[in-house]
């Protein structure tokens, strides 16, 4: 990249794959908890590192980060992974708002065009030769979710009148209520 066309522009982690690997690497970590609030407090960790990574300036990152360790419903372990591997490794410029705002790539820290990729691959599409290809099964893939999502919500459309007819009290509501 430096040698190339853009010299300015810095390589930037995708946010999404950096949450994905820590929730990888750090779940075994909160199975201390009881088993219905392991992954609720996995989650409410990932959401305050994500806070950490939205922090416009370094010193509001550095607060956010505080108040994080503070916490003291976290595992040790975790909070000590995600500080090696992305607070203060060199990661740290390649995630963080407050030095991704000076990095030349106008905020594009996402991969989204790679997610629908990774999409299409896990619904079971065979090997993809050319990109044009791709992008073709990709839209089919999303035109078959739609068409089940839309199945869904007719079934309980349909469902709905029903459930009125067989409750006396409600019989007379049928066809005068909107649905919605």
């Amino acid at each position: 990249m430096k040698s190339g066309l853009w010299p300015e522009v810095v390589h930037l982690l995708c946010r999404w794959h950096v949450y994905e690997a820590i929730k990888r690497y750090c779940s075994s970590f909160f199975k201390r908890f009881e088993k219905g609030k392991q992954r609720e407090q996995l989650n409410r960790f990932i959401a305050a590192f994500k806070n950490v990574v939205c922090a416009h300036h370094e010193r509001d990152m550095q607060a956010r980060w505080r108040a994080l360790v503070e916490d003291n419903t976290f595992p040790q372990e975790a909070i000590e992974y995600v500080k090696k591997e992305y607070y203060e490794s060199p990661k740290a410029r390649q995630i963080m708002e407050c030095y991704v705002y000076e990095s030349g790539n106008l905020h594009q820290t996402t991969t989204s065009r790679n997610e629908g990729m990774h999409s299409a691959y896990r619904s079971r599409t065979p090997v993809i030769q050319s990109l044009a290809e791709s992008y073709r099964l990709r839209r089919i893939h999303k035109e078959q979710w739609m068409q089940r999502l839309r199945s869904t919500a007719v079934e309980g459309r349909n469902r709905i009148p029903l459930d009125l007819a067989n409750m006396p009290e409600l019989q007379a509501l049928i066809r005068k209520v909107i649905l919605f």
